[in-house]
């Protein structure tokens, strides 16, 4: 699985906020970062196993502090049997890599047996399939549980919190350049970042949540993986947006890669200008401060970075489903929200859920 390739450079309704308990000093000692205990072994769990998951489940097995499960779907018995291949310009080449334990379900005995500290949810944000990612993570969600959203879009977070409103969610902006183009064999290459922050729904301790983060940021940083820490992890997903409902839903109704629609499309650079300032009018209006700037800044990137193809296309190219919900359908239905027009969004959201219904029907 594609996730945007660039360098930096909904409203998200919560549930009526109770008060947080206080706590006792005795008990925050649970929530007391782990730093200090190197040897400390975190039981992990990923869902989905493409490009992120197994970049990112390989970083974490790199720390030495992780032991890692994986769900794995169409690649189940590939990875079962053989391991991955994994050619990575971050963490090196693996021929194979394997987890600790490979599963086809959440459901499986093998899967319920153990009890994790993070689940990483790294398939593609689609919150309209059935089962439910809530649904996917309920056998294995315990009450010690941190959940990791590896995923597009805005407004993710949302579902999850409502079906498991104790749990700590880590939200994360995944920057990589990284594929599966044959099964079980995974190339990353050049690009690799990724911002985090906690997801503060009223109802999870926030001393409990900033230490699961601390945590999560610490084994990355272990193996070697570009991590950042950002309080205001919405700002970054709605700056990645600006991307991705611009140039990786142009390029997917058009069916060209970036270098392509630039040159031969009409007023290419305008329609992608316009598009974003949509976005960052309703980021503006849940009160992110993204720099204006960035606009700018992510056109000339773009424009001087050759031939792209970004994931929807590639999804559309695929005849899989596209992630049309949260990289357009949420920010179009929280502009109405707030009262921001926004006619290009809702332009290409209409055309870009009719093409979805078309792969549905097959």
């Amino acid at each position: 699985m594609y996730l945007l390739c660039i360098p930096l450079p909904l409203l998200v309704v919560n549930p009526p906020v109770a008060l947080k308990p206080r706590l006792r000093w005795a008990d925050q000692l649970e929530y007391l970062p782990q730093t200090a205990n190197k040897l400390a072994m975190e039981e992990v769990l990923t869902l989905g196993l493409g490009g992120v998951g197994a970049v990112y489940s390989l970083a974490l097995d790199l720390s030495k502090q992780a032991r890692i499960t994986t769900v794995c779907r169409s690649n189940y018995q590939v990875v079962k049997d053989n391991g991955l291949t994994i050619h990575s310009d971050s963490f090196g080449k693996f021929e194979p890599w394997r987890p600790h334990k490979v599963v086809s379900s959440t459901s499986s005995p093998e899967a319920t047996e153990t009890e994790y500290s993070y689940i990483l949810v790294t398939t593609k944000a689609l919150p309209e399939a059935t089962p439910s990612t809530a649904d996917i993570l309920r056998p294995v969600v315990s009450k010690n549980t941190t959940i990791v959203l590896l995923q597009n879009g805005v407004g993710i977070e949302d579902p999850i919190s409502a079906a498991f409103p104790e749990n700590p969610i880590i939200s994360c902006s995944v920057y990589l350049s990284s594929s599966q183009f044959s099964s079980g064999v995974i190339t990353q290459t050049a690009l690799e970042r990724v911002v985090i922050g906690g997801f503060d729904n009223g109802v999870v301790n926030s001393m409990l949540l900033k230490n699961r983060v601390a945590r999560f940021a610490e084994l990355l940083r272990v193996s070697g993986a570009n991590v950042a820490v950002n309080d205001d992890i919405q700002m970054e997903r709605w700056k990645k947006l600006l991307w991705n409902a611009s140039y990786n839903t142009y390029c997917t109704v058009t069916m060209m890669d970036t270098l392509t629609f630039c040159e031969t499309v009409p007023n290419a650079t305008e329609l992608i200008r316009t598009c974003m300032n949509e976005v960052l009018a309703v980021s503006n209006a849940l009160g992110h401060s993204i720099p204006p700037e960035t606009v700018e800044n992510l056109i000339k990137f773009t424009m001087g970075n050759g031939k792209y193809k970004p994931s929807m296309l590639l999804d559309r190219e695929r005849g899989s489903q596209m992630e049309v919900e949260v990289l357009l359908g949420n920010p179009t239905r929280i502009a109405k929200e707030h009262g921001v027009p926004t006619p290009i969004l809702n332009s290409l959201y209409g055309i870009l859920s009719a093409e979805n219904w078309k792969l549905r029907q097959g």
